[in-house]
């Protein structure tokens, strides 16, 4: 059963109806504009087997027919945006309007914590949604297209001859953009000397 993304509900004036199939589920995906989505893929989670699914039309429309079980969850995935699942969604419903919300943006830029000097090469990683990049900017600039939506949002950031860091973000909303985001990094600190004994020998 999916777990990830937001859990959806059906607003009354968008309350379930039977479809012409009693072994149907029909909707439509949307955005918060009330644009369709197109593309979407849309699964039938009811049994323990494989779930049925199908992609949205140019209208955001689909109809998952012949389901084996009396009651489903649909789950939907499109790129862009966060996974909806909706659950206890009955055979035979129709005209279900599935809302999804477009994921977050982020970017910044990466510097010495010193100089203030941008750093040109260095890897990202976002915790705890996942994700991992690299960035090659002579101005140490990111930008990151597809953020998850998560209240403790940290940029794990990684480059050569400085110590690995965890920037904390915190909340990042669905549909944000989250701008001018600094983080300073600390050059590694090189030690050279010799190790002597008590009596003052190597």
């Amino acid at each position: 059963m999916p777990s990830e993304g937001a859990v959806g509900s059906a607003s009354p004036s968008d309350a379930p109806k039977k479809t012409s199939s009693p072994n149907a589920i029909s909707g439509r995906v949307i955005d918060v504009d009330g644009e369709g989505v197109a593309g979407a893929i849309v699964r039938a989670y009811v049994d323990a087997g494989d779930p049925p699914e199908m992609r949205t039309d140019a209208n955001g429309e689909f109809a998952l027919d012949d389901l084996p079980g009396p009651v489903g969850t649909l789950r939907v995935t499109s790129e862009g945006f966060v996974p909806l699942t909706m659950p206890d969604v009955p055979r035979g419903t129709s005209d279900l309007t599935l809302v999804l919300l477009r994921r977050s943006s982020m970017s910044g830029r990466v510097v010495d914590a010193y100089s203030q000097e941008p750093i040109e090469h260095f890897s990202l990683g976002v915790q705890p949604t996942g994700g991992s990049y690299e960035f090659n900017d002579k101005d140490g600039r990111f930008r990151i297209e597809d953020v998850k939506p998560d209240p403790s949002i940290v940029l794990r950031v990684h480059a050569n001859g400085y110590e690995t860091k965890g920037h904390y973000v915190g909340f990042v909303s669905p549909e944000s953009q989250v701008d001018s985001v600094v983080v300073a990094m600390f050059p590694l600190v090189h030690v050279e000397g010799v190790v002597v004994d008590s009596s003052g020998h190597p």
